[in-house]
């Protein structure tokens, strides 16, 4: 894993953005000491804690954003509840959770800010194996009336050719 690098200030818009606009998918990463990647990540993101993307956000001019929860955490969603929590409502989350999860787990997730979750067939443009931090199309069978439920959608990340008929 390489050593983090800090990130860049963030430039706003040569146009200004109109009022109310979101953020649709972004993820936190760090402080890396205080919410460590899963071992073995098949990745290693930048430094992006909370302050730079709500700093993003300020100089972008959007008033709210979405955080996804990000693989490289595996199913520990520490670092998105820690933004959701310091936001104010002004973050809304999409976590990644399989059927094994207790409705107890996914209301607590609710009441935290969650308002759906993410399904992944694909990484880099190629079907994914399974990997702890990603949950494939199959879960949405056992998942859906829970995230109607509640309210939720479900993100998916696929390409087209997961949906040909």
């Amino acid at each position: 894993m390489t050593t983090p690098v800090k990130p860049e200030p963030t430039v706003g818009p040569r146009r200004p953005l109109p009022p109310g606009a979101w953020d649709t998918h972004a993820h936190v990463f760090g402080p890396f000491e205080r919410f460590p990647l899963r071992p073995g990540a098949s990745y290693s993101p930048p430094l992006a804690p909370y302050e730079s993307y709500t700093g993003m956000l300020d100089a972008a001019g959007q008033s709210h954003g979405v955080l996804v929860h990000a693989g490289a955490y595996g199913h520990d969603y520490a670092a998105l509840l820690d933004a959701l929590a310091r936001a104010g409502g002004r973050l809304r989350g999409v976590a990644v959770s399989d059927v094994s999860a207790g409705d107890a787990d996914l209301a607590a997730l609710a009441a935290a800010g969650v308002d759906g979750l993410r399904l992944t067939e694909i990484v880099a443009g190629q079907s994914m194996p399974p990997m702890p931090g990603r949950v494939g199309f199959d879960a949405l069978v056992g998942l859906a009336s829970r995230v109607k439920a509640l309210g939720w959608h479900a993100l998916i990340w696929a390409t087209s050719a997961n949906f040909a008929a």
